[in-house]
């Protein structure tokens, strides 16, 4: 589960912010917390803001520098302008990134600080935090020169100092990164390098759909129509070779994704897909309505069901501890509907360690029947510059007036600020 977020110097975000998953005094919504290693760690998140306030460029510094993790600097001329350049020397200074987290009953700091004009890598870090006792265990630290922790073996240390040495010029990609590769053994200590990786590659979903299995998917027409989408089932439609071509862009992300699955089966939107040895038999899934004994494509759906039916694999996922992040939440569908999905998912992840994380225009959404005080956070933009802080922060007393009535008259901030036009 994700604990704590900070970032600086990218995009609006120029001082440091820090965002905190950690439960506050709140007392409603009990049920929304969980309890892990003496941390009480809260399951539902949503930011508030102007357009271009930052909450884009909060969601977009958690996605870039997971894609730096997962796949270097790959795409460096799409980094070099993603400081904030609200102060041109800001072009040569760090941009710093770190996640707090917690993954398999440990809690772990990562992070990392690069110059992106230059997609240079100044500093990086990995320790281990025990919350019972307060106390941190260096893993690995690069600068200003690499230093290791003590939980490694002389013989593991070695292997290290190798890795490190080869690593030594090459200044854009990061060491988590280069160790995730290596292949090492589920009882060594160097094991912890692809435990933390893991986490970044399979538990954080950054605008990503969850995937489910063709049984949960085509079970869920009742759910759509109570969403009041009217679509009622799906239905599998054979497609031709030259239609089968359209998903060769995506094939060997599909690949990717059943080969890490138990299940050799996946739905994505408008797509069932099914690996039949070393082929991957392809499908379309069409809806179903009541009112027509037709099927439609997902296109032809509206722009609110076909978002619904995008997030629909995320009230079924079985598993736990994963979190998913999601900008302009809703922007396409009904606020009533926006509000029931987020109800829908809360009651799912019952017993489940699952967190959701968005962002949205939806001011229905800042109820306290639908979130705690600190669950609800705001995006402020000043001169240029993004400021994050959480609803925790203020002295919540309405005297009996509606929370987004009194977010919309300016009590909180984090607002559009119109000029007259002449």
């Amino acid at each position: 589960m994700l604990l704590k977020f900070e970032v600086s110097n990218f995009r609006s975000f120029n001082k440091l912010q820090e965002f905190s998953m950690f439960a506050g005094d709140s007392r409603n919504n009990p049920d929304h917390i969980t309890k892990i290693n003496n941390m009480h760690v809260l399951k539902n998140a949503v930011f508030y803001g102007a357009n271009a306030g930052g909450k884009t460029s909060l969601i977009s510094a958690m996605s870039i520098s997971q894609e730096i993790i997962l796949f270097g600097t790959r795409y460096p001329n799409e980094y070099r302008e993603m400081y904030c350049r609200t102060d041109s020397k800001n072009k040569g200074v760090p941009s710093h990134f770190e996640y707090m987290f917690e993954y398999m009953g440990a809690c772990y700091f990562y992070g990392f600080d690069i110059i992106l004009s230059e997609c240079k890598v100044v500093g990086e870090w990995l320790l281990t935090y025990d919350p019972i006792r307060d106390k941190e265990e260096l893993i690995f630290n690069r600068a200003p020169s690499f230093e290791l922790g003590t939980r490694f073996t002389d013989e593991e240390s070695s292997r290290l100092r190798i890795y490190i040495d080869d690593l030594s010029e090459a200044h854009d990609l990061l060491f988590l990164t280069e160790m995730s590769k290596k292949n090492i053994k589920g009882d060594s200590n160097l094991f912890v390098f692809k435990e933390v990786f893991s986490w970044f590659e399979n538990n954080l979903r950054i605008n990503m759909l969850s995937t489910t299995g063709k049984s949960e998917y085509f079970n869920s027409g009742r759910l759509m129509d109570a969403l009041g989408t009217d679509v009622t089932g799906f239905e599998l439609v054979d497609l031709d070779d030259k239609e089968s071509r359209n998903y060769d862009r995506i094939l060997r992300d599909v690949e990717n994704m059943l080969n890490r699955s138990e299940s050799k089966e996946l739905v994505l939107p408008g797509a069932y897909f099914r690996k039949e040895g070393n082929d991957i038999v392809i499908q379309e899934v069409c809806t179903l309505h009541d009112s027509s004994d037709s099927h439609f494509h997902f296109e032809e759906e509206s722009s609110g069901t076909f978002e619904a039916l995008k997030l629909l694999p995320i009230l079924f996922m079985k598993g736990s501890d994963m979190t998913l992040i999601f900008d302009e939440y809703g922007s396409n569908m009904h606020t009533l509907m926006a509000y029931r999905f987020i109800q829908l998912f809360q009651k799912e992840n019952e017993g489940l360690n699952n967190q959701l994380l968005v962002a949205t225009h939806h001011t229905s959404l800042m109820s306290f029947d639908l979130f705690r005080r600190d669950e609800i956070w705001f995006v402020d933009k000043r001169c240029g510059e993004s400021e994050l802080y959480s609803l925790e922060e203020f002295d919540v007393r309405l005297d009996g007036k509606r929370l987004d009535k009194a977010y919309l008259e300016g009590r909180f901030g984090a607002l559009p600020v119109f000029k007259d036009v002449s």
